[in-house]
């Protein structure tokens, strides 16, 4: 009789917590404060595609964020000086990133604009950071924070000297590099 009720109750245990980690698997949730890493535009806060369109609004770069929920295509999360909230949607045909690459190119729990390589870009580059803007002479490290990443279908490594981004689905534009600064913009 006792070895029964131990079993039963190890199996209810064991249940429970197979239970509990499938609900977080589906919906892993981050504690803490996070910041985003890059500049993010958005025309509708809740279809954030990891294509990278440079159109609408912009989310900035050191924004303090609440993460509601991830899993391996969707973040969502809160910011938390507007309360907007908003989902990133991993779209793999243009962004060849496992879940937590993907988490990690936009968030920290640092604000990147507390240290380097921020403290470290000229005012030319912060200003352009700040603008969500280009210009001739930003390093890549200025332009990841100012543009984010290209999408890998088209710019496969960040090591290159030509990047690809796009305004829309249908137009795009060209960064030339020349060693670790921008040569030329096709913009």
């Amino acid at each position: 009789m006792k070895k029964n009720l131990r079993r039963f109750f190890l199996g209810l245990f064991v249940f429970t917590l197979g239970v509990s980690g499938l609900a977080a698997a589906g919906s892993a949730v981050e504690d803490g404060a996070y910041y985003t890493k890059q500049n993010i535009w958005y025309e509708k806060p809740m279809k954030i595609l990891s294509t990278n369109y440079h159109k609408g609004a912009i989310l900035p770069v050191g924004s303090q964020v609440e993460i509601l929920k991830r899993n391996k295509k969707k973040i969502k999360f809160r910011d938390q000086q507007t309360g907007t909230t908003f989902r990133l949607v991993l779209v793999k045909d243009y962004t060849a990133l496992n879940e937590q690459e993907f988490f990690d190119r936009y968030f920290s729990n640092e604000n990147v604009l507390k240290g380097a390589p921020y403290a470290s870009f000229s005012e030319m580059e912060k200003e352009n950071i700040q603008n969500g803007t280009l210009q001739k002479g930003m390093s890549k490290n200025a332009v990841l924070m100012a543009y984010g990443y290209p999408p890998s279908h088209q710019t496969p490594s960040i090591k290159g000297a030509m990047w690809t981004y796009w305004k829309s689905r249908l137009v795009h534009f060209m960064v030339q590099f020349k060693g670790d600064q921008i040569d030329s913009l096709d913009v």
